[in-house]
């Protein structure tokens, strides 16, 4: 039996945390002390996280801000933050202290055009506040959520897309239309969620959704899926498959081992991290639209068949793998 391990991906939540916290930091020492609020920064957040690049789509901003050291404990709670005078949905990601103190946040400013930011603390009951401009493009963003973009399923979900600053999206399985259900984000005005029935056919499925952007213009996404229907596939096709994450130094870790001739592992099997934005409700509000890092490890079916894939997974460094689950392929001609 083969077995590969995963490289040691982290969480694209995590590397945001320690980025912004560095971030502030940094942009703390390098300015002169603050005697009021100051805002030191405004940038976009990569959809896919703080190691891509602003290609792959922009929905949230970080707000970096510093003030006096000595309001740290009178003001921790109060900060409020409004975008063109109206109240922006905002989260703490990360902050500390040197010379001053730092926060920072990530907001969701809306859609399009030049807005005023202002962030407000309270401080002896009364309000400090600092503001800064900032320019939105608005760039249109259609998106298949929860899965890579060339993933092999073993089931036949619903999918879900997202949709920011676009209308009248269609969703494509095959060159079929299918129908979707809309909703709208509550908490973020411009953003709509997607969602598909299960649509997909045993084998690999084209999957392709438009939306109409600014000035008319299309946005399309096209994505390729492979549903290995009743744990089936073809000669030659190519298993992208999606097993664990990584936390932390000390777990948990994954691994995917195979049994049998059928598959061939592709290079060392695993093509490493990628990101998927997750669509789940976390229970939270507001519900936060964020990439994960996920580990995708590849194969592919080279002869006719059956054999067994093995997922496994070790929750501490200190403890031994112990079998998740295991799904038994048949390759097919």
């Amino acid at each position: 039996m083969k077995l590969y391990r995963n490289s040691g991906f982290r969480s694209t939540c995590a590397i945001l945390a320690l980025a912004t916290l560095l971030a502030a930091s940094a942009s703390a020492q390098s300015a002169p002390s603050a005697r009021t609020l100051v805002i030191d920064k405004i940038e976009a957040i990569p959809l896919d996280g703080p190691n891509a690049n602003t290609e792959s789509g922009v929905l949230y901003y970080r707000v970096d801000v510093r003030y006096p050291k000595a309001w740290m404990d009178k003001v921790e709670d109060s900060f409020s933050i409004t975008v063109g005078g109206k109240p922006a949905p905002f989260e703490a990601v990360g902050g500390g202290f040197s010379d001053d103190a730092n926060k920072s946040f990530r907001i969701y400013p809306g859609v399009s055009g030049r807005k005023l930011v202002q962030v407000s603390l309270v401080l002896d009951a009364k309000t400090v506040t600092a503001t800064k401009e900032l320019l939105l493009p608005g760039t249109p963003l259609v998106r298949l959520m929860d899965h890579v973009r060339s993933e092999c399923l073993f089931e036949n979900p619903p999918l879900t897309f997202l949709v920011f600053n676009a209308t009248d999206p269609v969703v494509r399985v095959n060159a079929r239309e299918v129908a979707a259900k809309a909703k709208p984000s509550q908490d973020f005005p411009g953003i709509t969620l997607l969602t598909i029935p299960p649509s997909l056919e045993p084998g690999l499925n084209q999957i392709e959704i438009t939306a109409t952007g600014a000035a008319g213009r299309p946005v399309t996404e096209k994505s390729t899926l492979l549903f290995a229907a009743n744990n089936t596939v073809k000669v030659g096709s190519k298993l992208n498959i999606v097993w664990g994450h990584m936390g932390s130094r000390s777990g948990p870790f994954f691994r995917l081992g195979h049994e049998g001739q059928v598959l061939a592992a592709v290079g060392s099997s695993e093509m490493g991290g990628q990101s998927v934005l997750n669509s789940g409700d976390d229970g939270k509000t507001p519900h936060w639209i964020l990439a994960s890092g996920v580990n995708v490890y590849s194969f592919t079916a080279q002869t006719p068949g059956k054999g067994k894939l093995n997922f496994e997974q070790q929750s501490h460094w200190t403890r031994p793998f112990e079998t998740e689950k295991t799904v038994e392929i048949t390759v097919v001609l």
